[in-house]
């Protein structure tokens, strides 16, 4: 059989959602990937990481889009409101669903803590788990842009990925350490791109 290497990069995107006046789908959408994703994903590597027995490595693309999001003090205050939402639900539903209901409720209680923990600001928490060797952070380009489409306008590509290197920088601390493309798609001449950049990449 021959040897090789397994490489776990997840990419985590969602398109900037923000809006004035909460309860939008939009907002729910991303709260609800807080709730089931992000968190719950975070509390795993930072149990696996302080377990002797466990040697967690992966790489995590975060998009610009996300961290902006992550970082929105505003969307910050609504997250527990909505929390309550959910609950309030939850106390509504029959009496066939109450097992389920009831765990449930566990779980936005264990999404609750964490909240708190970490006062509804995980980016340094990401940001530590790439210090321990966890995660390798990954950049994406700035809104996620399909970017053989923009090929004829260079200056369009340069900027996505230039607004995505910035934006790493400033929300993480560090430069991103590579780049997942949208969609993974490549174009002749991106490598060039990339490199004026200091993006490193590799072709799967």
């Amino acid at each position: 059989m021959a040897a090789g290497a397994l490489a776990l990069v997840l990419h985590a995107h969602l398109p900037y959602v923000r809006s004035g006046e909460a309860g939008s789908l939009e907002e729910d959408w991303y709260f609800q990937a807080l709730q089931e994703c992000y968190l719950p994903l975070l509390q795993m590597l930072e149990t696996a990481a302080g377990d002797p027995g466990q040697q967690p490595r992966l790489t995590l693309g975060l998009s610009p889009t996300l961290l902006s999001l992550l970082s929105d003090p505003q969307l910050r205050g609504r997250f527990l409101p909505w929390l309550e939402q959910r609950r309030i639900l939850l106390h509504r539903a029959p009496a066939g669903l109450s097992i389920a209901a009831r765990d449930l409720e566990h779980r936005l209680d264990a999404v609750e803590r964490q909240w708190r923990a970490a006062k509804g600001n995980l980016l340094p928490r990401f940001r530590r788990l790439q210090q321990v060797g966890v995660l390798d952070l990954i950049t994406c380009a700035a809104t996620h842009g399909y970017l053989p489409l923009l090929r004829e306008s260079p200056e369009a590509v340069r900027a996505q990925l230039l607004t995505a290197c910035r934006e790493h920088q400033r929300l993480l601390g560090e430069q991103p350490l590579g780049i997942w493309l949208p969609e993974c798609a490549y174009y002749e001449g991106l490598d060039e791109m990339l490199a004026s950049s200091g993006l490193r990449y590799t072709l799967l």
